[in-house]
């Protein structure tokens, strides 16, 4: 039985969407399931993504929104979708190794205690996911680093109970629910472990929503810390 489910939020991704679905389907362990949420697109992303013969092993599903939706909407529809017990959220234009699903099923299997699994990112400037521009090793856990930055990453490996604990993404934000979501655990006493592994790259983008919304980041993040120190 699958463990993992990639949740997918997909939004006129059409210039990266095939990578996207190479680096999901060249994975060396393909047990997981697949969940996208096309936010009404408006570009060839959709159909590349239905015309791709993804291997027989991986179970996709499409969830087609009737309007645009935000990110954390999105990704709420897919945790609540989703069958299985540990979801990784993975971006559109991001990109992962062939053994990132082989090193998360090693963990989970020896960690069954954790609730969320995360690691030291790449981050890339170009579609190479070699060509490093910068490397993020974020610290050990503790609930104090937690408050001094968001430590998870991009693709952090996420126990679907912890949801059920804490609640989904807050909608409301515009950059940061990701880290909100995080430091509420954290706040929880939810289990967190750091593993050495690079799992894969950021894609860092100077038109991405954290980039040109970086004021309202600063502010989110200010909140954020304020509300769960």
């Amino acid at each position: 039985m699958n463990k993992i489910s990639i949740i997918c939020s997909n939004y006129n991704s059409d210039r990266w969407i095939s990578d996207y679905l190479n680096y999901i389907d060249n994975q060396i362990d393909k047990n997981f399931e697949i969940i996208f949420i096309d936010a009404k697109s408006e570009d060839d992303s959709l159909n590349k993504i239905k015309d791709f013969a993804l291997n027989s092993s991986v179970k996709t599903s499409i969830i087609e929104c009737d309007k645009r939706i935000g990110i954390y909407e999105a990704w709420n529809l897919g945790i609540k979708s989703c069958k299985t017990d540990y979801i990784m959220n993975y971006n559109t234009d991001d990109m992962i190794y062939r053994y990132a699903i082989s090193i998360y099923n090693y963990y989970i299997n020896n960690n069954p205690d954790i609730d969320v699994i995360y690691g030291p990112c790449a981050f890339v400037k170009n579609r190479n996911i070699q060509d490093f521009s910068m490397y993020a090793n974020w610290p050990e856990y503790s609930h104090e680093a937690m408050m001094a930055m968001c430590i998870c990453g991009p693709f952090p490996l996420i126990k679907k109970s912890a949801f059920d604990k804490v609640g989904y993404f807050d909608e409301d934000f515009i950059s940061s629910g990701d880290y909100e979501m995080w430091a509420r655990m954290s706040k929880a006493g939810l289990k967190f472990k750091k593993i050495p592994e690079i799992i894969g790259s950021f894609y860092h983008r100077d038109d991405s929503i954290h980039a040109t919304n970086s004021e309202k980041a600063r502010q989110e993040d200010l909140l954020i810390q304020n509300k769960y120190k």
